[in-house]
């Protein structure tokens, strides 16, 4: 156990789960555009208060969003990122209202199933693309704000709707990032605004950061190197090894 202004930090196995945890998600970030929220929040869940761990995430994304920048100002297609930003901008705080007011068990509940649903969603993609226009991906931002909010995880329905678009990889992945970046922000305002953010998360937050925003620019490496060939499959296979880890660590960390 050590002390780092004022914050007891316990030195186990469970630190290095979310080390691990911070890695990968921090490369599936950097690849994709998105996903870290999916593998970090589940883990951090072993350690932390379910809602600390939700707002954990937003804290150590800081310099990700920072990083991530250029490419979505180079990439995304304003016209279809800006809509979905104004959705969200108007959902995310009520998520942040239902995040704050809600028990510890029902949380770990509700980010389970929230995780397993989107890969569910992103899994039939190809399926439901065809009933995805302009609308619906107005209400995709939308719903993913609320959820991103309420369990730190909003990310599939966004990604669903702008990947049914059909664009090419940098555009897709430069949208995923700009809508992406901007729901984490907002989220992360909204957190502070509810008086979310304690000493705790921020200083714990502050110190993984380094380690996921080393491991982002691993992913983006990646994608220089392989994104267009595979990112569509990458995308899916994470998500849904994300949904067995996800099991396990629900049921560890109720246990």
């Amino acid at each position: 156990m050590i002390e780092l202004f004022g914050v007891q930090i316990a030195l186990d196995t469970r630190l290095v789960v979310l080390l691990i945890a911070v890695t990968v998600g921090g490369i599936v970030r950097g690849f994709t555009g998105f996903g870290s929220a999916l593998i970090i929040i589940p883990a951090l869940t072993l350690v932390f208060n379910p809602l600390h761990a939700v707002v954990m995430h937003s804290v150590m994304e800081v310099p990700v969003i920072l990083s991530l920048a250029p490419t979505a100002i180079k990439h995304a297609n304003r016209r279809v990122a800006l809509p979905m930003i104004l959705a969200l901008l108007i959902t995310t705080p009520i998520g942040a209202i239902v995040l704050s007011s809600i028990d510890v068990n029902s949380l770990k509940l509700m980010i389970a199933f929230a995780v397993l649903g989107m890969v569910c969603l992103l899994a039939i993609q190809r399926q439901i693309s065809a009933m995805i226009g302009p609308r619906g991906t107005i209400a995709a931002g939308g719903l993913g704000g609320l959820i991103q909010g309420a369990v730190g995880i909003g990310g599939p329905p966004i990604v669903t709707a702008l990947m049914a678009r059909g664009d090419q990889p940098d555009t897709s992945r430069g949208n995923v990032i700009a809508v992406m970046s901007s729901v984490i922000a907002v989220s992360l305002v909204s957190f502070g605004a509810l008086g979310l953010i304690t000493k705790e998360v921020l200083v714990i937050g502050a110190l993984v950061s380094p380690v996921c925003l080393l491991a982002t620019l691993a992913g983006m490496y990646a994608f220089g190197k392989f994104g267009a060939a595979h990112h569509r499959l990458v995308t899916l296979v994470v998500l849904a090894l994300t949904a067995l880890e996800t099991l396990v660590v629900v049921s560890m960390s109720s246990g």
